[in-house]
């Protein structure tokens, strides 16, 4: 097992030279003391099996740059990651067994991840490694971080680096400088700085806002009433603008739709439809989109669909736009499948945010990012740009712990028309008496035709 901790701290926070000790003992650890930063961590184990991927849905890379990045994609909602953390210490700690000290530290430190702010898996089919990256912006103790971090065993690798963000040079680097740690190696922290090209990025705070408001975030709604059709709408604010520093950025959202929503694709290629929506295209849609299959009979876990959408236009010399609306909305048009008859009158199914993003050429960066040892990858999208892209992320802007949108919607009430197979047999015989009825018709119209002809030749023999 390999693990990377690091931790992000603000110049403007106190730093002494007795927050990072090691040990001079036989036995190499390292110290952390009330350390007051963001951290992440990063542990990379073996996994000998892969899940079933039958419900993972194709992503349609165009990029060969990114022939590394992931090919298929699953989501589903996740109520709870203790699940998931029993499972990692199963799997991680049971080289500790017998060692009563080491076996609980190892418990212990994944036992974090239940707290953290976001957890990335990424697996590599390759040398079957699962790297699992968290993340926690702060710690939850008002003093800061104290840990203690030491080898279980020999072959483990740990390394811990304390850091803090440089001006960079380029606006496509990361610069950082600090201390870098291998524990069970090194007698005392190393200084360090270091710079990298980053795929991912912030989004800058616009300089052309004369508030205080937030120009990098987003909210999402659904305007009522739902019903089977919902409209997810997107707010942004007017006075945001591309990143300055690339000459050719377009804005996009990418949305991950469970299987009950479809995306109508033939509705969203009408020019006059999406200009009235702030939808400039469609770059992507893969996975379930089947918009006559009820949500039973799907085999997928959903679809997911990347929008190119028309960006905020730019403001006036006096700081306004062409009316007087400080928010620019966008509204993408959902429905939803049939679902399977339930006890209520309503099913809640539930829809993530989606993501909101600037997309722009870098020509001088893209040999580069390879380096990044911080770039989140497996994202979904990256595959779908060209592979000299740098995106620059919005901020969701909610106080909600979960990002995750709950539409209720209407189903057929089993305990209104009554259970135990009685809407069955009642489709069953209107059916058969249809059928019945259809046949009737027909054998009286055969009748008819019969007797006429049978009449002719009657006549004609008269004759």
């Amino acid at each position: 097992m390999k693990q990377r901790i690091t931790y992000i701290r603000q110049k403007s926070d106190p730093f002494h030279e007795d927050t990072l000790q090691v040990t001079k003992e036989e036995k190499k650890t390292l110290n952390i003391k009330d350390l007051k930063a963001a951290k992440e961590h990063r542990i990379s184990l073996d996994l000998d099996e892969l899940p079933d991927e039958k419900s993972f849905i194709k992503i349609p890379v165009v990029s060969e740059r990114f022939s590394s990045a992931t090919s298929l994609q699953y989501y589903n909602l996740l109520p709870s990651l203790k699940n998931f953390v029993s499972y990692i210490q199963r799997q991680a700690c049971h080289h500790d067994e017998g060692r009563a000290s080491s076996l609980s530290a190892c418990y212990n430190n994944i036992s974090t991840l239940l707290s953290a702010s976001y957890v990335d898996i990424d697996f590599d089919a390759i040398s079957h490694i699962l790297s699992i990256h968290a993340f926690w912006p702060a710690s939850a103790k008002p003093n800061g971080w104290s840990e203690t971090f030491a080898r279980s065993r020999s072959q483990d690798k740990i390394e811990v680096g304390v850091l803090e963000a440089e001006k960079p040079t380029e606006p496509e680097e990361l610069s950082f400088s600090g201390f870098l740690t291998v524990v069970g190696e090194d007698d005392k922290p190393a200084a360090t700085l270091f710079s990298f090209s980053s795929r991912h990025h912030s989004l800058p705070r616009s300089s052309s806002s004369s508030t205080n408001a937030n120009t990098t975030s987003y909210t999402i709604s659904l305007p009522p009433p739902t019903g089977l059709h919902p409209t997810l709408r997107i707010t942004l604010a007017r006075s945001s603008s591309a990143p300055s520093s690339f000459p050719s950025c377009s804005l996009h959202t990418y949305l991950s739709l469970p299987s009950p929503f479809i995306i109508d694709k033939y509705q969203l290629s009408d020019p006059l439809f999406l200009a009235a929506k702030n939808i400039h295209s469609i770059r992507s849609l893969y996975g379930a989109t089947d918009l006559e299959a009820p949500d039973w009979v799907m085999q997928t876990w959903g679809s997911a669909l990347l929008l190119e959408l028309v960006p905020p236009p730019p403001l006036t010399s006096s700081g306004t736009n062409h009316n007087n609306k400080n928010n620019w909305e966008v509204d993408i048009p959902l429905h939803l499948r049939y679902l399977p008859p339930g006890q209520t009158e309503h099913e809640e199914v539930h829809l993530p945010w989606p993501t909101v993003f600037w997309a722009c050429k870098a020509d001088a960066a893209g040999t580069k990012m390879a380096v990044n040892p911080f770039d989140r990858r497996h994202l979904g999208y990256e595959g779908l740009f060209g592979d000299k892209t740098m995106f620059f992320h919005w901020e969701p802007e909610t106080k909600r712990e979960v990002l995750v949108e709950r539409v209720h919607v209407p189903v057929l009430d089993l305990k209104r028309v009554g259970g135990g197979g009685r809407v069955e047999w009642i489709t069953v015989v209107v059916v058969l008496l249809g059928f019945g009825w259809v046949c009737w018709r027909l054998g009286g119209v055969l009748r008819l035709r019969g007797g006429g002809g049978r009449e002719g030749e009657k006549e004609k023999k008269d004759r």
